[in-house]
């Protein structure tokens, strides 16, 4: 007889229930996908294994008051993005970042519709390859602050009000840093 998998919402409620094992199973489903999230903003695998065991932690401690009026994916997308916040918070060194959704770029071709055609000249593949290095290099020059409410901004889609709200700080706060990111990404550009 196969084993049928158990949802999300039969695993929290046997979880909240004391039931370690469905709580473990739980967080095992979300593994990479935490992973995922805490790696879009750092590229330190030993950094992101410790943030996905924070948030994990702070999962099953609190587990018992999650009342289910949100997907639990959602839940722990919240959980993991303050918990890397937080990090940023407290840690004064700079943070190490991946190449964000620049990567994707230089496997595109831009033509009409915005990417290079597959018989793009090779001007233009080396022009578009030449500015996605630029980006990258100019991205990873800004600061944590900036870093970090560009991305929930341009690659994770968040409105001014989410992020100021996430971040705890004001949305003129929000709306500054990510017209400096910008302004700081046209400029390595020009």
């Amino acid at each position: 007889m196969a084993s049928i998998e158990r949802s999300d919402t039969t695993l929290i409620k046997l979880a909240q229930q004391g039931d370690h094992s469905a709580c473990a199973s739980l967080l095992s489903r979300y593994q990479k996908r935490t992973e995922s999230i805490i790696a879009h903003y750092i590229d330190d695998y030993a950094l992101v294994n410790d943030l996905r065991q924070e948030v994990f932690i702070k999962i099953f401690n609190n587990l018992n008051g999650f009342k289910q009026n949100s997907s639990f994916y959602t839940w722990l997308y919240r959980v993991t993005k303050n918990t890397v916040h937080n990090h940023f918070r407290g840690n004064s060194s700079k943070p190490k970042t991946v190449d964000v959704d620049f990567i994707s770029l230089e496997k595109s071709r831009y033509h009409s519709n915005g990417f290079i055609s597959d018989n793009a000249n090779p001007e233009d593949v080396f022009l578009s390859n030449e500015l996605l290095g630029v980006i990258n290099q100019a991205y990873e020059q800004l600061s944590a602050e900036l870093r970090l409410c560009l991305s929930m901004r341009e690659f994770d889609g968040f409105s001014y009000e989410d992020i100021a709200k996430k971040i705890n700080c004001p949305i003129g706060t929000v709306r500054s840093r990510i017209h400096r990111a910008r302004l700081i990404l046209n400029q390595a550009i020009l």
